[in-house]
């Protein structure tokens, strides 16, 4: 989404009954992850809230752009994904070790198939594979890799990857981005002007609703697979945004406020992807 068209879109914001109701109606016609320390590395210039994992054998730390896309680059000795650029102490303590998941993205009914990468994988007894806190199965394990197919999901978002066993836990807080997906380009700040950016698929139709509460549910809003998490008694939206981006993201240009705090924003999503097709309300952002 070009900066002047979305410049657009932020100043005409209106009242969300009738945009709403154009972006439903035409129904019936959108990681964070870390690195293997023998070939796959994640780096990206994105900027994003600081997270530090940690285990008695590992350490990690990444400034995260929890849905940076990937774009691979390769040689012969390492694969290259957008995804966070991490400080990484892994020394081989002979147990199991969560490095990242590919592809980073995946739609919130599920059904995606995911490898998890990592170191160990093979070793130990049984494991137990939960995402988004959702048990998931595991079909094929190697030394540096496990198979899996994402289960359907209860919110869209960032979502934990956990395996678990005789070992103990090694876990990814942000191992899925779960679309439709909405972030922060860069942490809000007052008087600044900033960008939200949205996560699902080209050719996705989708918009933009600020409020000033949130919900204490998500309100469904047939058909679309997840609810509006904002208070609706006082809702701002944008115009409709089509994704252009074949990566299937789009950056919104929001204006400066001197005040930020005590805003929540959400995306309503329409997309012909199956996986959160016929669409989908995003995951809620708010500024505190």
């Amino acid at each position: 989404m070009r900066a002047n068209r979305t410049s657009s879109v932020v100043r005409s914001f209106v009242s969300p009954v009738a945009t709403l109701i154009s972006l439903i109606a035409p129904s019936h016609a959108l990681p964070a992850q870390a690195a293997s320390s023998t070939n796959w590395f994640l780096a990206t210039g994105r900027v994003g809230p600081g997270i530090t994992t940690q285990s008695p054998a590992w350490v990690l730390t990444g400034a995260l752009g929890l849905g940076a896309p990937t774009v691979p680059a390769a040689s012969t000795s390492y694969v290259l994904l957008g995804g966070f650029a991490a400080t990484l102490d892994a020394p081989v303590q002979g147990r199991p070790w969560l490095t990242g998941v590919s592809p980073g993205q995946a739609g919130l009914l599920g059904g995606t198939a995911l490898t998890l990468h990592g170191t160990e994988l093979n070793l130990g007894g049984p494991l137990s594979l939960t995402i988004g806190g959702v048990p998931a199965a595991i079909n094929g394990r190697t030394a540096s890799a496990i198979q899996t197919v994402l289960p359907p999901q209860p919110q869209p978002g960032p979502r934990s990857v956990s395996l678990a066993g005789t070992f103990g836990t090694t876990m990814l807080p942000a191992g899925v981005g779960v679309l439709p997906m909405i972030e922060w380009k860069a942490p809000p700040q007052p008087n600044v002007p900033f960008e939200l950016v949205y996560h699902g698929r080209f050719g996705d139709l989708f918009l933009v609703i600020v409020g000033f509460a949130p919900s204490p549910f998500p309100i469904p809003f047939a058909p679309l697979a997840y609810g509006l998490q904002i208070d609706p008694t006082v809702l701002l939206t944008s115009g409709v945004i089509g994704v252009g981006d074949p990566a299937g993201y789009a950056v919104l240009p929001l204006p400066a406020l001197s005040g930020v705090h005590g805003w929540y924003f959400q995306a309503a999503a329409l997309t012909v992807d199956p996986s959160y097709a016929l669409g989908a309300f995003s995951n809620l952002l708010s500024i505190q």
